[in-house]
């Protein structure tokens, strides 16, 4: 009698045993799967291949690594499920989810708030540059001058100051060309400390360069050379900037790839709420 009730008990252990994945095969994976499933509910059957995809994301999160090697990253998967039973997969699956929407959410609020920080250094940037508008350049050349046996290359530039504050430093960039011509013989940037030119102050300024520099490289035979001048930035007598236009190529970059990233958080976050 003993017997027989040992050998009922075991029987009834291992056929309410749940089921597990076997990953020994790609045939055994296939069926063990569709074993699991065969009891689930249409809701559970959802949970679980949430679950399962979650567990491959993270195992399997490099696209490149996956798309170069689909079979050794197929693999792993497999591996990571093997002899593991649905409500295993399901709960490992379900902290995952959790532990990736804190983590999405994290760099969701991150990333809005460096691009909120650039919008609004680009919007002060145009402001910025509407203003230094009131620090006019009313004349501009560039020519050769004779010292010492030497033709060194002349700046010359003539400034108003109507912007109301006195400037101690003014900022420049420079472009030389021909009309008509795509590329500037020369483009360059530099920056002048000044005693402080004070508010309707008019001032002429003659910049000498080195005949290493980059503006000795301008042609002197030529009479047809026009010198564009403008001005980025101002400082006052604070030493700091009045006015600074400078929204850097890289920022604009830095903008783009933020809009694209938050746009990207925006649809995972939609799936993962799902």
């Amino acid at each position: 009698m003993k017997l027989s009730l040992l050998i009922l008990s075991i029987i009834l252990i291992f056929g309410c045993a749940e089921k597990t994945i076997d990953s020994s095969s790609d045939d055994s994976f296939k069926k063990s799967i569709e074993s699991i499933e065969s009891s689930f509910t249409e809701e559970e059957k959802d949970d679980f291949k949430r679950a399962i995809q979650a567990i491959a994301f993270l195992h399997t999160g490099d696209i490149f690594r996956f798309a170069t090697n689909p079979e050794g990253m197929g693999q792993i998967i497999k591996h990571k499920l093997h002899r593991k039973t649905a409500k295993k997969i399901i709960k490992k699956g379900n902290l995952i989810i959790v532990e990736r929407k804190a983590q999405i959410h994290y760099n969701f609020e991150k990333y809005q708030n460096e691009l909120l920080n650039l919008k609004n250094k680009e919007a002060k940037a145009n402001e910025d540059k509407e203003q230094l508008k009131a620090f006019q350049v009313l004349r501009s050349r560039f020519y050769y001058e004779e010292r010492s046996n030497r033709e060194l290359p002349i700046i010359e530039i003539t400034l108003r100051n109507n912007t109301g504050h006195p400037v101690s430093r003014a900022y420049f960039q420079c472009a030389l060309s021909t009309p008509g011509r795509s590329v500037p013989w020369v483009n360059g940037s530099f920056n002048i400390a000044t005693r402080g030119i004070e508010p309707g102050e008019e001032v002429t300024w003659k910049i000498d360069f080195a005949t290493y520099s980059k503006w000795a490289k301008a042609p002197k035979d030529r009479q047809d050379m026009v010198l564009t001048v403008t001005v980025p930035r101002i400082d006052g007598r604070d030493k700091k900037p009045i006015f600074n236009s400078k929204f850097s190529k890289r920022d604009k970059a830095r903008l783009k790839t933020l809009t694209k990233l938050i746009d990207e958080l925006k649809t995972i976050l939609a799936k993962l709420e799902k």
